[in-house]
């Protein structure tokens, strides 16, 4: 099996994050090519659901930026990475008072200090909350990820202080400007494509990867094929092997008609 895997933020989804009949049958007219096809986000379990179903997704997805591999099937995580509760308080401890902070574990998603992006960002991801004064009150074994939102001059900042500060003891990453997330050291988008690959029992060479932010690079890198969309971060561009004009999934849609003319020439060496 060759196997598909693209992000959804940015590349799958259009302007309104919906995945519209366009994209649903572009992923069709993939299948009909012998690819597998499976989401690569930093969404969690919530937030990236209906987009599973909607796209009748059958394939193991990987959400929290590589954090989880998550079966669609039994709704439960076939792989899963949580935060080292020592890290974890230190990023908390560490945090501004000017951007809200929140804690993903398993079951819930507790915030702190709400400024005015975050409403935005929780209607963009679908996702709810439980508002918390400190996090005393919450278990911290189990944490998934923790994420900052904020305008992106603070975050621009937050970005650089945290890469720096949490050398070593947990990865950083970038995938929306007004998004900074803390996840487990060395997880990520890449890490998490070659579990699934094992999983699969899917060659790396054997596989697509498509994404457009910063937290796709590793992932990019890693598949056999790395493409990026059209408006894709300009360091992601210079990280893959193809980068296509169409933004968003027009971008899938030009990767689509590649694939279909070199399918042909192959065919019409025979």
């Amino acid at each position: 099996m060759k196997l598909l895997v693209t992000d959804l933020d940015g590349t799958l989804l259009d302007e309104e994050h919906k995945i519209n009949d366009e994209a649903l049958l572009l992923l069709k007219e993939f299948e009909s090519l012998g690819y597998g096809i499976t989401f690569a986000t930093g969404r969690s379990v919530p937030a990236a659901l209906f987009y599973i179903k909607h796209a009748g997704i059958k394939l193991p997805v990987i959400l929290f930026n590589g954090c989880m591999i998550f079966d669609p099937l039994t709704l439960k995580p076939l792989k899963l990475y949580t935060m080292e509760p020592y890290v974890l308080m230190k990023v908390i401890e560490e945090a501004p008072k000017d951007v809200s902070i929140l804690v993903f574990s398993r079951k819930d998603i507790y915030a702190l200090n709400p400024v005015k992006n975050l409403d935005g960002y929780l209607q963009r991801d679908g996702i709810a909350c439980k508002f918390v004064d400190n996090f005393r009150e919450v278990d911290m074994r189990g944490v998934i990820k923790v994420l900052f939102v904020g305008s992106q001059k603070r975050l621009d900042e937050l970005f650089e202080f945290l890469s720096l500060n949490l050398r070593g003891k947990a990865s950083v990453v970038r995938s929306e400007p007004d998004l900074v997330e803390i996840l487990p050291l060395g997880v990520n988008k890449g890490t998490g494509l070659m579990e699934l690959s094992k999983l699969l029992n899917v060659k790396l060479s054997d596989v697509i990867a498509v994404g457009d932010s910063m937290n796709d690079i590793e992932m990019l890198r890693t598949a056999g094929l790395g493409v990026a969309v059209g408006n894709a971060w300009e360091d992601v561009k210079k990280s893959v092997d193809v980068v296509v004009k169409g933004e968003r999934y027009k971008g899938l849609q030009e990767l689509l008609q590649m694939i279909k003319r070199s399918v042909l020439n192959e065919k019409s060496k025979i």
